[in-house]
């Protein structure tokens, strides 16, 4: 609440966020998303299927094509 306006832009510019409902395709190794909003708007009601894979505690989503060019990806790791 006390960041100054370059901080906060910083933040905003620098993440993404969504909620919905998703699905796992085991054959295909994907996660089928269904947006009901975003901090991006133009997602709202839109249905985005990304890639998937495991390894030890690390999973990583990643979205090729990418509106930020390439393929992006995210990495969640487990927490011990």
């Amino acid at each position: 609440m006390t960041g100054t306006a370059d901080e906060n832009k910083a933040v905003v510019q620098g993440s993404a966020a969504f909620y919905g409902t998703w699905s796992v395709n085991d054959k295909d190794l994907t996660v089928s998303t269904r947006i009901d909003g975003s901090t991006f708007p133009n997602w709202d009601g839109q249905d985005q299927k990304r890639t998937v894979s495991v390894s030890g505690d690390e999973m990583k989503l990643c979205v090729p094509g990418a509106q930020i060019g390439g393929t992006a990806c995210a990495v969640w790791k487990r927490v011990k």
